[in-house]
């Protein structure tokens, strides 16, 4: 195999796993309702937004503090999630 033959064909490796882990972490973002509370349990508390979501906190306690993890769910699929170090 020439050194061209090599290099094209591992760009096309690079980048078809690329995608494909792109298209992994998406799948995976995609959540229903019910996994968090099966995850973190009972949510602290659960805030309604204006546009008709729910924003759910659920408390982590780490050795030195707390904080909540955070989904925002809507039509029963998590829309996004990240940590906040407070509640509203």
């Amino acid at each position: 195999m020439s050194k061209s033959m090599k290099t094209k064909l591992s760009i096309v490796v690079c980048v078809t796993v690329l995608c494909c882990w792109i298209m992994a972490i998406g799948v995976s973002h995609a959540a229903k309702t019910g996994d968090p509370d099966m995850i973190w349990g009972t949510p602290a508390g659960v805030v309604k937004t204006a546009s008709g979501s729910e924003m759910r906190y659920y408390t982590v306690v780490t050795y030195d503090s707390s904080a909540y993890r955070v989904f925002e769910i809507d039509n029963g699929q998590v829309i996004d999630k990240g940590l906040s170090p407070t509640m509203p």
